[in-house]
């Protein structure tokens, strides 16, 4: 049995959309860049991750006697 082809329509919606994936997936990197390299996100800051939700984190912050240094 073949394979089913593609018809020139299909090929192209397929190829929009995946180029439209990866113009957003830049566009995405390049803001986080911009926050990293801009020092936007504030001090680092020691803490204990409570919750994960995908992308974000729910952290808790430790008291200076909680602090475990080497």
């Amino acid at each position: 049995m073949t394979k089913r082809k593609l018809n020139r329509r299909q090929k192209w919606r397929i190829e929009k959309i995946q180029a439209e994936k990866a113009a957003r997936a830049n566009k995405k990197a390049q803001g986080l860049e911009q926050d990293f390299s801009g020092n936007n996100l504030g001090p680092e800051q020691h803490g204990r991750v409570v919750a994960h939700y995908g992308q974000t984190v729910d952290v808790e912050t430790l008291a200076p006697s909680d602090e475990q240094t080497g």
